[in-house]
């Protein structure tokens, strides 16, 4: 079966719609389809990532939002979701590093901020977490 660009982008939305609908399992389901039709479709890739996270599924979430970074290093919110799953995984200092790479895009990201101290805060390191 052909899909041209308008089909992948009414499941895209469809996916995404599901997805803040809170319907995740839909949502995934979705998002895999795309992917095995176009599988560097960017916003899928980080939106099933998200979705994996949740669903507690964190080392495909890394896997997914790792092959995101790949394939576009600018979109600030890989990043920050990378850093949520680093924090999950109780590997903050990488944590961090992704929080920054998120700011060093988008220096307006203020829960990156709030997640810096956060992390820094699990490492003990309080006097960085308040400077940050």
């Amino acid at each position: 079966m052909n899909f041209d660009k308008k089909d992948l982008q009414d499941i895209f939305e469809e996916a995404f719609v599901l997805q803040k609908r809170g319907k995740t399992i839909e949502a995934e389901k979705l998002f895999e389809k795309i992917l095995q039709i176009k599988n560097d479709h960017i916003y899928s890739i980080i939106n099933l990532g998200t979705i994996k996270d949740s669903l507690g599924k964190t080392a495909a979430a890394k896997d997914l939002l790792l092959q995101a970074v790949k394939i576009d290093p600018n979109i600030p919110e890989t990043f920050i979701n990378l850093g949520n799953v680093f924090q999950k995984l109780h590997n903050h200092q990488e944590a961090i590093e992704q929080y920054q790479k998120a700011l060093s895009l988008n220096s307006n990201l203020v829960g990156a901020y709030n997640n810096i101290g956060n992390s820094y805060r699990q490492l003990n390191k309080i006097n960085d977490a308040i400077q940050n």
